[in-house]
Order: C-alpha cells, then structure tokens, then sequence
C-alpha cells in the first residue's frame, strides 16, 4: 500500500504554499506520507481528527513542527476551518455519515479547483455512487473512483471554479 499511497501524493504538485486538510480518525500511513511531504515542502498541513485523544496525541508529537496543525473536530460542525478558501487539497479518511453536510461544509474551506480524495474501504464501495451525487449536487466536477490497493477506493472530484459560491 505504500507505494500506492506514494502514487496517490504525486497528484500533489510541487508548488509554494499549498494547504491540506485531513479528515481523520486514527493515524494512517497517509498521515505519515502527508506529514512527511508538508514538513519537505513546508506546506500547511491540517489535521482534523474526529477522535479527541488522537488528537491530542498528535498535537504533541507534531508541537514543533512548522506548519503541521491538528484540531480535534466533529463533522456536525457549521465551519471546518477557521479561514475560508484556504484548502487545495483535501483528504477524507473518517466515516461520513452525513455526506451532504459534510460536502457542503468541506466546500467552504476549499479553493477554487481544489481536489477532494475520499478513502473508502473495500466493504464501503457501495458509497461511491452516494460520493459522486452528493459531490456532483454541491458544484463538484471531473469525479473519479479508482481503486488504491486491494482494500481501498479513493472517490475523488474537483470543486468547480467560480460556482456555488
């Protein structure tokens, strides 16, 4: 899974400044590839972890790392970002129960053309056709499933330039 991993981080171009955001609930090797190419590139990566003490566990072993934020959060929540608009690309590796909210509230915090990777278990690949009406409902475009390795899908999609505020 590493080297698919690998390939799926290489969607991220090496340009100045960019933020991630991460929606999470345990750490996976994807937070360690993310970790690892923000600390590189000096990007902003920010955690979002659904799980407290994850959370907290995190923010101490990252405390000193420049540009590595983690925040404890829940998906119910009407913001998921402090700034709008700052996000060019987001991960998605929690249970999203309601995928409407949660498309439309992510939205807010992405950038125009701001890419979306959904990670999906093989037993929840029934969810991707739920991923793409939701996504294409909420000004999502040039939507993707593919499979990762023999246990994961990645759903992805781009939010559309200029629409849907």
């Amino acid at each position: 899974m590493t080297n698919a991993l690998d390939q799926l981080i290489q969607i991220i171009p090496d340009h100045p400044a960019l933020h991630i955001m991460h929606f999470m609930e345990v750490t996976t090797p994807l937070t360690d590839k993310l970790v690892s190419l923000a600390l590189s590139r000096d990007y902003e990566y920010q955690i979002l972890c659904l799980d407290t003490t994850q959370a907290d566990s995190l923010s101490r072993q990252y405390a000193t790392a420049n540009g590595i934020k983690i925040r404890p959060i829940t998906l119910s929540r009407s913001r998921y970002n402090l700034q709008a608009k700052l996000y060019d690309f987001v991960f998605v590796e929690a249970s999203v129960e309601n995928k409407e909210h949660f498309i439309k509230t992510a939205y807010g915090a992405m950038k125009n053309a701001a890419n979306i990777f959904i990670l999906l278990s093989a037993e929840n690949t029934g969810e991707i056709e739920t991923w793409r009406n939701v996504l294409e409902e909420n000004f999502f475009v040039a939507f993707s499933a593919f499979e990762l390795d023999e246990t994961q899908k990645v759903v992805s999609a781009k939010k559309m330039h200029g629409w849907g505020g």
